[in-house]
């Protein structure tokens, strides 16, 4: 039963961190979309492309795109410095990701809106990647640390109840439903599932 609790426990809390990933790498490409459109279809300047997007992404993009308008605006240094910077700065990214994305900030502003429009779709295919493999392995690891807790409720000749089978198929589905249900589950009520099952199981 407690290595049940641990591997249900340690599915959800890898889940969690595989899903923040998820949704920030999903935000970055939404950005990228916008900044295709803005670029290609309404020829902004660079600067206000990038205010464009600060004001409608997430943390700790927001922040940083805003930064990197004004940076542009200052002059201080070269936007692919600070281009660079920022991405550097994303732990949640490969090294493949941080690699389209350090070529992407080398072309930015550079040349003609046809030549960065190649440019974004080249590294947006990339990061579509990224975060489909990055949903398959969400999903992928549910299932290993759902089967072995069952798995062990199993040999010690003990039940599983419903809630051991709405938490373990809330994690696989979670993770097969993509970003859509981002922060569907909170810590508290997996906390408050795992307390209650437990007490199930060990009495």
């Amino acid at each position: 039963a407690l290595l049940f609790l641990g591997s249900t426990a340690a599915g959800f809390a890898l889940r969690q961190e595989l899903r923040l990933r998820l949704r920030l790498l999903t935000a970055a490409i939404d950005s990228l979309n916008l900044l295709r459109s803005d670029i290609v279809g309404r020829l902004l300047p660079l600067p206000e492309a990038l205010r464009h997007l600060a004001a409608g992404a997430p943390e700790p993009l927001s922040t940083q795109y805003a930064a990197l308008a004004d940076g542009i605006t200052d002059g201080g240094r070269p936007f692919s410095e600070s281009w660079a910077a920022t991405f550097q700065a994303l732990d949640m990214l490969t090294p493949d990701m941080r690699a389209a994305l350090l070529t992407l900030g080398e072309q930015l502003g550079k040349y003609d809106a046809q030549i960065q429009r190649r440019a974004l779709d080249t590294c947006i295919e990339t990061l579509q990647a990224a975060a489909a493999q990055m949903q398959a392995d969400t999903t992928q690891r549910g299932k290993l640390f759902c089967g072995l807790g069952m798995g062990r409720v199993f040999q010690d000749g003990r039940r599983v109840d419903d809630l051991t089978a709405h938490l373990c198929g809330g994690l696989v589905h979670d993770a097969q439903a993509g970003t859509g249900r981002v922060g569907a589950v909170d810590d508290a009520c997996v906390h408050t599932g795992l307390a209650d099952l437990g007490g199930d199981l060990l009495d």
